[in-house]
């Protein structure tokens, strides 16, 4: 419910100061790391986790210009988590991720020229599926869930549309639903605007 109220207050704001401003739509693709952990801390997650994997996320959104050094936004994408698989004598055991995301963005130019400070905020819906093997029998279970999502990252425009940049992500995990551990990644990636 909370992550309900702070999305709409952040798109009622969007939309509020995108009135006057002209839209910038923009594509962006990133590829890194990620772990996974039972519990919502970044640094564990990430350097705790038993076994890091790769994870890319492709994002299309919209930038308005609110000031000369900020901009605000919403962006959707897309994100893929490598398949963790376990195995102990005869079980081998395999968790499936992906997660689909809505988020408000929010990128600050500071007076050093090029660089830019980003955050991003909002749900994401992740869609698990767990699969258990033994001998000659195959169980498995799917199930998904809304969570709440935060990004924050550091850019530099290499030329006038393209820029470069180092993201931190993270996908809560849901108190109630041991099913979802939380998620963190850290990717490297790429933005390119149209305008």
């Amino acid at each position: 419910m909370k992550t309900n109220k702070i999305s709409l207050v952040l798109l009622s704001t969007l939309s509020l100061c995108a009135i006057d401003a002209i839209a910038n739509p923009y594509v962006s693709g990133q590829f890194g790391v990620y772990g996974t952990r039972d519990s919502n801390n970044v640094y564990d997650n990430l350097f705790h986790s038993h076994k890091a994997r790769a994870t890319g996320r492709i994002g299309a959104g919209y930038l308005w210009d609110v000031n000369p050094c900020t901009e605000l936004g919403l962006e959707g994408g897309v994100q893929g988590y490598q398949k963790l698989r376990e195995s102990y004598n005869n079980v081998e055991a395999s968790l499936r991720r992906y997660s689909i995301d809505v988020l408000g963005v929010v990128d600050y130019y500071p007076t050093v020229h090029g660089f830019d400070l980003f955050a991003k905020a909002g749900a994401a819906y992740i869609r698990e599926k767990a699969t258990i093997h033994l001998d000659h029998f195959d169980a498995s279970a799917r199930k998904g869930a809304v969570v709440p999502k935060a990004v924050i990252g550091a850019g530099y425009d290499i030329i006038n549309n393209v820029n470069v940049n180092l993201a931190l992500s993270h996908e809560f995990k849901r108190s109630n639903a041991y099913f979802f551990p939380a998620a963190t990644s850290a990717m490297i990636g790429a933005k390119y605007t149209f305008f």
